[in-house]
């Protein structure tokens, strides 16, 4: 199997695990007078589900000790991605600053005293906005080329169990 089915297959497993998780701490007892009953897919028997969750955490186990090591081909990329998302995040948050500039002459009224006073600042760019959005243009396109190549490996890395 390929990367990409081994993590839907992960998936699968964690889902499974988790209704099967729910149905071993439920009904755990019952009156003795009672006949047991355990109706398929509505009631299970606390003990099989108890049994079935083990096993396959134990195959969700040795699955993703499987896709790490299949994985390992893909650990600069994924390291890369990382750490392009976060440089996209930082443009981003300057991007957005940088669009409530409010111009290079602003005028302010301050009152001093009884008196009001019209004040015209002067205000001039720390960092130039346009560079900004030409890396924030330039990471995002990096970030899809991460991202069609860690789509494209994921579907011929084989990952051997």
């Amino acid at each position: 199997m390929v990367l990409a089915e081994a993590f839907m297959k992960r998936n699968d497993l964690k889902k499974k695990i988790a209704v099967l998780s729910e149905a071993a701490s439920s009904n755990l007892w019952q009156d003795k007078s009672l006949p047991m009953t355990f109706i398929p897919g509505v009631k299970m028997n606390p003990k099989d589900a108890y049994a079935r969750a083990s096993e396959l955490m134990s195959e969700l186990q040795a699955l993703n000790v499987a896709i790490a090591k299949a994985n390992v081909v893909n650990n600069d990329m994924l390291r890369e991605l990382e750490t392009v998302s976060a440089r996209i995040s930082l443009h981003e948050s300057i991007v957005q600053m940088a669009a409530r500039y409010p111009g290079d002459k602003v005028r302010d009224t301050e009152y001093s005293g009884r008196e009001v006073v019209t004040i015209t600042r002067e205000n001039e760019w720390l960092i130039d906005p346009n560079s900004v959005q030409a890396e924030l243009a330039r990471l995002r396109d990096r970030k899809r080329e991460l991202e069609k190549a860690l789509q494209h490996s994921n579907f011929v890395t084989e990952v051997v169990l």
